[in-house]
């Protein structure tokens, strides 16, 4: 390789936010006029008059949605939370089309347009953006050009950039020298004389709390000139449950008519198989402490209680595994058929109807036995305080693969952080991790 062509690669081998922000900024325009392409389509299709000269004029007027995007921070948009980018990307694109739509509609030729056309778009640009962007980070989240340098200093140093470099969907990529980082990550106490000539070097710094706990809505507050850190627990609050109800409502209802679509065929792979019952009850433990049967389609051979328990005495190795985490990687029990249904998690489609009960929510906290809410410890009593989910924070996070200390800090964190956003991403991480069957056992 000659020397003009590694001139020319060096840049690409370090975090670059400019790059980063224009890469993000192109997939957020091919997005947009995806979603304008297909809505146009979908009504010429349907018998429509589309004048495609009469929308090519507003092509020019697609440029205010990065305006929007920009003026909310989702460019380069580093270390920022999905579920936030996810509201802040609905917030601006919902406003760019109503200014889109003004500006159209107030015009000489606004009786032309089709107003199906413009919600329809509105509709697949909220579904297609935030798309793009998870697709670009797939893509490229990992190449070293990708987000932007930080220094990271503290007693707690190693751990968070460990972290940062196992979370390269957020951009921040630790970096030992200062020139050219992007900001300063403070995690853990420095001492004063460190501290003042690191702060004049950066455009931004961010301080981590003593604790662990997520802090993803909360707010800076001052108190009469003291600084304070305002921190909800936005599943304690009455008005968050009854809006979280009302989306299990909506949600359970088309869970339960994918269920009932599914039903035929999967009740016949599971007779076949054995012969057994189609479905499985299992006792756990709800909200408030109170005990209620989860429901799944049945995934092990009919005797599996007695037969798990020759086998643990069999196998101390499997006790030992069994004890710890409540589950087995390779359980003999699953039949041929109950492995693909829980690859796939169709297995728990019947939960649709706990969720309906109220029972259950579609996003929660594993939803756990006595046994198993015996090792929550401190959060016990907060994970009593809400429903336990069908999918939640631990089944996107890695699933089986997670120690069980991890799964009720996870289960903590949802609890704390809970928003109609958090949700949202959280169902679209659990489709991908339902259809890749990671973690599944």
């Amino acid at each position: 390789m000659g020397i003009l062509q590694e001139r020319r690669l060096a840049p690409l081998s370090r975090p670059l936010p400019g790059i980063t922000a224009l890469a993000l900024l192109l997939a957020d325009l091919a997005a947009l006029l995806l979603a304008w392409a297909l809505a146009l389509s979908f009504r010429a299709l349907t018998g429509g008059t589309i004048d495609p000269s009469l929308y090519l004029r507003l092509l020019p007027i697609l440029l205010v949605f990065p305006g929007l995007y920009g003026a909310l921070g989702l460019y380069p948009a580093l270390g920022l939370h999905p579920a936030l980018e996810l509201k802040r990307l609905s917030t601006g694109t919902t406003l760019g089309f109503l200014l889109l739509a003004a500006g159209a509609f107030l015009s000489k030729s606004g009786p032309l347009y089709s107003r199906l056309s413009f919600l329809l778009a509105l509709a697949l640009a909220l579904l297609l953006v935030p798309l793009g962007r998870a697709l670009l980070r797939h893509l490229f989240a990992r190449r070293p050009w990708w987000g932007g340098g930080v220094v990271v200093r503290g007693e707690r140093k190693e751990a968070v950039a460990k972290l940062l470099k196992e979370a390269p969907i957020l951009g921040l990529k630790p970096v030992e020298k200062p020139e050219g980082a992007y900001a300063l990550v403070v995690a853990g106490s420095l001492a004063a004389e460190e501290v003042l000539p690191l702060a004049t070097r950066f455009p931004r710094i961010l301080l981590l709390p003593p604790g662990e706990e997520g802090l993803l809505w909360a707010e800076v507050r001052d108190l009469g000139g003291v600084g304070a850190l305002e921190v909800r627990q936005n599943l304690l609050i009455p008005a968050n449950l009854l809006t979280k109800r009302l989306l299990d409502l909506m949600g359970g209802s088309l869970l339960l008519l994918l269920f009932l679509l599914f039903l035929p065929f999967l009740a016949l792979a599971i007779y076949l198989e054995d012969g057994g019952p189609l479905f499985y009850r299992h006792l756990r433990v709800g909200q408030g402490g109170r005990r209620f049967y989860l429901l799944k389609l049945r995934t092990m051979r009919k005797d599996a209680e007695a037969f798990l328990a020759r086998y643990l005495e069999a196998h101390p190795e499997a006790r030992e595994a069994w004890e710890q985490e409540h589950k087995l990687k390779d359980d003999p029990r699953i039949t041929r058929v109950g492995k693909l249904l829980r690859r796939l998690s169709l297995d728990e489609l019947p939960q649709a109807i706990n969720v309906l009960r109220g029972e259950m929510s579609l996003v929660g906290p594993r939803p756990v036995t006595e046994a198993e809410l015996a090792k929550y410890g401190d959060t016990r009593e907060l994970y009593l305080r809400v429903k336990p989910g069908i999918t939640g924070l631990w089944q996107v996070s890695g699933r089986n693969h997670l120690p069980y200390e991890r799964r009720v800090a996870l289960d903590r964190y949802y609890i704390q952080n809970w928003s109609v956003w958090l949700d949202l991403y959280l169902l679209a991480r659990t489709v991908w991790a339902a259809m890749s069957g990671k973690g599944a056992w």
